[in-house]
């Protein structure tokens, strides 16, 4: 047969690549050696109690390269790498598994994680294996609703019906002007365990609305009750400021309703005149500036037996009520006495009473509790009557004052309202007996409770009331300074 030149070179183009691949083949099998290449994996996560995981990862073939270092990586995200966290196990030198334990995990996560090894500067990564961490086991807590409100404080509190899976080491309340407070906020303490507790917002700014909720911490964690929503007390009236007195001295008292020491002398009887302030105690009376400077001193004319409270009247004369003996006693403006008078047809009871007055119209009005009446002077002949006979009301009459045409009593635990030619209405009635101071600003009335240890603000036009001051020692007189 005879060939064809083009034929001969295809046929030893042919022969030309067969020799090469036989080359290729024959060269790479003699050097390939499956147990020197590396071969490793992720095997497997277990949990071994709340919170512990073993994390196993195993060596197929080790391969001609040492192992330098070797361990697991994870995090929440995919693919992580020995910069997230890691665990270092060291050299190995043997094929076989490798484990890890890792706790201390936040709960209700996600993770992902991988074996590592390192033969050379960078490590080689095993297939993700992921698993997620249980929710936190924490207490359950719920918000108490908020009262007592006042212009700086309220109350509230919480209950913890559970503590979860540990005990509760913590609970309390945290506020803030802010949805959602926490721990991070203003909070209290108010002791550990389950069960119900009260606690103190103090602090608080007037007007603003206040965002609260209680909180109970174990050592999973801190949980939150429901947030309640509550808006202190209107701010009192800037333009003037409160004073009054109880057993450790007179106190202002601002708009905001934080009160500073403005006399240290305890249980006086208080009288405010054309904004000076008459500090007065059985025969003594000091009368200040409202800056703290004393301006003069008197002393009471001693033929008044028993002066227990005061009144101021025009021209800056006096009138001292001794309620022994049923009478009122008039000085000029240094105490000297310009006569006394009783001003009750009845025999004098010799018994401590509240006797206290206000001048309307250039008449002294007195509330007398003996009687149960309130009496009319006029300053002009000294001449009495009876102004209003309460004696339908049961308890003794307190302390009296006057604006915009309107009386303000109080009487026991109430406070009534009325006009010269109207009868009473009760405004309202106070927790606390022994209500003995009152001042009236504008819609709202102050009143000292001295068995209460408080002082209230009351809404004149719908008879709430409010403690403005929840710490008084004793409060005796209350006065508005303009």
């Amino acid at each position: 047969m005879i060939l064809k030149k083009k034929n001969i070179f295809s046929v030893m183009v042919l022969i030309l690549i067969g020799t090469v691949i036989s080359m290729i083949f024959t060269y790479t099998c003699e050097r390939f050696d499956p147990e020197s290449i590396l071969v490793f994996k992720t095997e497997s996560v277990e949990e071994l109690s709340e919170g512990q995981y073993r994390l196993t990862g195993r060596v197929i073939n080790i391969g001609n390269e040492d192992i330098v270092q070797h361990g697991f990586c994870w995090s929440p995200f995919e693919n992580p790498t020995i910069n997230d966290e890691l665990t270092r196990i060291g050299t190995k030198e043997t094929a076989g598994t490798f484990t890890s334990t890792i706790a201390e995990l936040p709960p209700d996560v996600k993770f992902f994680v991988r074996a590592y090894v390192t033969t050379g500067e960078e490590p080689e990564y095993g297939k993700n294996k992921t698993f997620t961490t249980p929710p936190p086991n924490l207490p359950e807590v719920t918000t108490a609703l908020v009262g007592a409100i006042t212009v700086t404080s309220s109350v509230s509190g919480g209950n913890v019906i559970s503590e979860g899976g540990d005990p509760v080491s913590a609970r309390g309340v945290c506020w803030s002007t802010l949805e959602n407070p926490t721990l991070d906020d203003n909070h209290t303490t108010d002791g550990s365990g389950p069960g119900e507790f009260t606690s103190m917002l103090t602090g608080l700014t007037c007007s603003n609305e206040y965002f609260v909720r209680a909180y109970s911490t174990n050592s999973s964690g801190t949980a939150y009750g429901t947030q309640v929503v509550f808006t202190t007390s209107e701010c009192m009236p800037a333009e003037g400021v409160l004073i009054f007195s109880d057993n450790d001295g007179i106190w202002l008292l601002n708009h905001e309703g934080v009160k500073t020491l403005f006399n240290s002398d305890g249980g006086r009887d208080l009288e405010v005149f054309e904004n000076k302030i008459y500090i007065h105690w059985g025969h003594d009376v000091s009368v200040y500036n409202p800056e703290g400077g004393l301006i003069r001193s008197i002393t009471v004319d001693n033929r008044i037996a028993y002066p227990l409270q005061m009144c101021v009247l025009p021209d800056e004369n006096l009138a001292f009520f001794d309620n022994d003996r049923d009478t009122v006693s008039f000085t000029n403006s240094v105490g000297e006495l310009v006569k006394s008078m009783s001003f009750t047809n009845a025999p004098p009871d010799e018994s401590l009473q509240s006797v206290n007055g206000v001048v309307v119209e250039n008449n002294l009005i007195i509330s007398e509790d003996g009687n149960s009446q309130l009496v009319r002077i006029d300053l002009d002949n000294y001449q009495w009557s009876v102004f209003k006979d309460f004696q339908h009301l049961p308890g003794w009459l307190g302390d009296i004052d006057y604006a915009d045409g309107t009386y303000y009593l109080v009487q026991s635990k109430k406070l009534f309202s009325f006009t010269e030619d109207e009868g009473e209405n009760q405004v309202c009635e106070l927790p606390e007996w022994h209500n003995t101071g009152i001042a009236v600003q504008g819609n709202f009335a102050y009143v000292t409770s001295n068995f209460g240890n408080k002082v209230y603000r009351v809404n004149l036009q719908n008879g709430s009331y409010e403690v403005i001051v929840g710490e008084a020692n004793t409060p005796k007189d209350i006065e508005l300074i303009n």
